[in-house]
Parts: structure tokens; C-alpha cells; sequence
């Protein structure tokens, strides 16, 4: 291998198509330069180079068995040592090549090594919805066939290291970093975000990222804090104009009606990647009550963390790795809202603890959930022969 191990990256999603994935191999891949590999990428036709550090090798119309022959060429042709597949489920369309890619290459006596990110560990829909047995063996037989035949699994979240563990995986936990870079607007900017959007003076300012999920529980706890103001980022522009990606709930309006909380929210609309990150800075507090527990592969998470703010979220399936309780973050259980009440105003009544969590938070957004800690652990991997 050379001093720079060269690596061809394979996504389904590239910039300029929408997608966490995408923007997440950007952020990776330009990273990944600074730390001395030499990436190159294997996206699907119509994508963009995002800079000029990282260039396309090849590219593919649609996913397919003939596919993985394209794939091959350009391997040999870029003279790669590390093939890494970006991996979820819906990524290539399902398609049952997307998990042979290893025993293929193998077959072809390709010598290079493969490592698979795991985005999420959903087995594809080749059989009937809705039957868990048929549900389990999907999985154990071509979800972990994926994992156990590439030389490197890595789970984007620790919940999942067990499931791939339990297929025969070699496993590494690596986290996602945020999207969203750390904001440095100065107070006055801040302080112009909060005049902008009315919240008036010594209101507490609460954030949330503007989707459904779990807004149910946090417009609930709202009523009981009555000197909070929420602010929705993101996406969403009003009450009534909505946009058809987050169109909120009919429960969602009743909740805001009924609880006559409607006056004490505000939304931003979209927002740019600086305008988001000045959002976040300018909130109080950051309240991510996932109905589904908190977990390091949510990225209104990590760009709160990035940050360096308070954050109030739900209790996740296992611990976080750098995320501690009362240390980085504050949890509290999935739909309680009393509990979630209690912890704003622990937040509110405690500024010495909350500015804890920010620094703590801030910490942890360097050491172990900035992009170069990141890279640095792929880094590792790539030149562990």
C-alpha cells in the first residue's frame, strides 16, 4: 500500500441530489485529504465534484448487476487499495448487487480491501412486508452477508454494532459528524436572530429543527414553560404555509390549537448551511425529543452539539459514545413530557450547569464528532494492512 492509501468511495447519493448521505461523503471525503488519503468517488451519473480535492473516478446510470463490472474497471484503474461502500438501505435501490459487491470482487480476485459503512442495519424489501419472519431472513442472510464478507464494517451508531456483530462483522464504531459547521457569528448577530423573529427580551428560546418528529411532546411541555419561545429551523416557513415535505400533523395542529400555544412559535423557513448554524448559536437551548430515542446518526443532534449548545433529548437504546448524561447532554424518557419539563427547567434555573453542558458539548464537538477526528479514525483503518 502507498504512503497515502488511495480509496474509491461508492454513494448513492451525491450533491446535486438531495441527501444526508451525500453531504455526509462530502464532508468525509475533503476530510479525508487533510489527513493524507487520496479519495476518489464512484457516484451515480448527473453528480458534481464538490471540490476540487476530491475527484470523480467514474460514475453509474442506475444500479445493477452490470454494475459491478463498471465498478471493478474503475478500482483497477484508480490502482485502489481500499474499496468503501456507503451503505443504507434504500441507497442503491435494494438491489441485491449492492450486497454482493464483496464476494464479487473476491471472485474477480481483486486485491485491494473493502469497508462498509453501515447508515442503518434495515434489511432490503425483497419479501412481504409486515412479516417478521421474513423480515429476520433478509436480514441474516444478505444484510449479513455484506457485513461479514467485507474486510471492515463500520456502524454509524453504536446501537448497531451488536446486529452487525452478531452476522460475523469486524466492527468499528464510527459517528457522523454535522453537517452544519460551527457558526461564528458574533452576540450582535445573535441577538439580531432573536429581534428578527420577535421573541421578546428575557424570553428563553428554545430550538427544534422544524419536523414532526416528536414535536407532539415538546408543543406539550411548551405550556409549561410559559416564558418559552419556540423557534423551527428549517424547512418549514408558517403554520399555514407548508411545505410538502413537512406538512405537519393534524394532531400536530390540534395540539397547537388546543393548547393555545401557536403565538409562541416561530419558524425560519430554509435556511442556508451559515444561516442554520447562526439559528442554532442564537437559541438557549436545543430540545430533540426523537420518538425513537437520540442517536448519533441524527443530524439535528450533531449540528446542535457542533454548536456548542444545550441539549435536551431523549433517552437513546445504549449509551452514546462522548456523549454522557448530564455531562454533554441532558436525556429524558421518549414521550415524557413531564420529564421533559422538569429538564428545561433544570437547564433554566441552573445557568452555571448549562453553561457545563455548552462547554462540555463544545469539547466534545472538537475531539470526537469534529470531521478531522473522524477522518483521522477512517485514516486508521486505511492504513491498518
Amino acid at each position: 500500500m502507498a504512503s497515502n492509501p488511495r480509496v474509491l468511495v461508492v454513494t448513492g447519493e451525491y450533491p446535486p441530489t438531495l441527501g444526508g448521505i451525500g453531504d455526509y461523503t462530502c464532508k468525509l471525503t475533503d476530510a479525508l485529504v487533510d489527513v493524507g488519503v487520496d479519495p476518489l468517488l464512484f457516484v451515480p451519473v448527473g453528480s458534481c465534484a464538490h471540490s476540487d480535492k476530491v475527484p470523480i473516478a467514474a460514475t453509474y446510470d442506475r444500479w445493477s448487476w452490470a454494475t459491478l463490472a463498471v465498478l471493478l474497471e474503475a478500482l483497477v484503474a484508480a490502482n485502489a487499495d481500499w474499496l468503501h461502500v456507503q451503505h443504507q438501505v434504500s441507497m442503491y435501490k435494494s438491489h441485491l448487487s449492492a450486497y454482493a459487491l464483496p464476494r464479487f470482487l473476491r471472485w474477480k480476485r481483486w486485491p485491494g480491501r473493502i469497508a462498509v459503512t453501515f447508515h442503518d442495519v434495515t434489511p432490503p424489501l425483497l419479501f412481504p412486508r409486515g412479516v417478521r419472519f421474513w423480515w429476520r431472513l433478509s436480514r441474516d442472510l444478505i444484510l449479513a452477508d455484506l457485513a461479514r464478507n467485507a474486510d471492515i464494517s463500520i456502524a454509524a451508531d453504536p446501537s448497531h454494532v451488536d446486529t452487525l456483530a452478531g452476522c460475523g462483522a469486524n466492527v468499528r464504531q464510527i459517528p457522523i459528524g454535522s453537517n452544519i459547521a460551527a457558526s461564528d457569528a458574533d452576540e450582535e448577530t445573535l441577538a439580531g436572530v432573536r429581534r428578527f423573529h420577535a421573541v421578546p427580551a428575557g424570553s428563553l428560546l428554545i430550538g427544534h429543527f422544524g419536523t414532526p418528529i416528536g414535536l407532539e411532546t415538546l408543543l406539550r411541555a411548551l405550556e409549561h414553560v410559559p416564558h418559552a419561545v419556540l423557534l423551527l429551523i428549517g424547512k418549514q416557513q408558517t403554520l399555514v404555509k407548508k411545505s410538502e415535505i413537512e406538512k405537519l400533523t393534524p394532531n400536530l395542529l390540534a395540539e397547537i390549537e388546543n393548547r393555545s400555544v401557536g403565538d409562541r412559535l416561530r419558524w425560519t423557513g430554509h435556511l442556508s448551511e451559515s444561516e442554520a448554524a447562526t439559528a442554532i448559536a442564537a437559541c438557549d437551548i436545543i430540545v430533540l425529543p426523537y420518538e425513537a430515542g437520540a442517536s448519533l446518526r441524527h443530524g439535528g443532534l450533531m449540528a446542535a452539539i457542533t454548536q456548542g449548545k444545550a441539549v435536551i433529548t431523549s433517552s437513546p437504546a445504549r449509551p452514546l459514545p462522548g456523549l454522557a448524561e448530564d455531562a454533554e447532554i441532558v436525556t429524558f424518557p421518549r414521550g415524557d413530557v413531564e420529564a421533559l419539563v422538569a429538564a428545561i427547567i433544570k437547564l433554566t434555573d441552573g445557568p452555571d450547569f448549562r453553561k457545563s453542558l455548552e462547554q462540555k458539548a463544545a469539547r466534545a464537538a472538537k475531539t470526537v464528532f469534529s470531521w478531522a477526528a473522524i477522518a483521522e479514525a477512517h485514516r486508521d483503518i486505511y492504513m491498518d494492512r
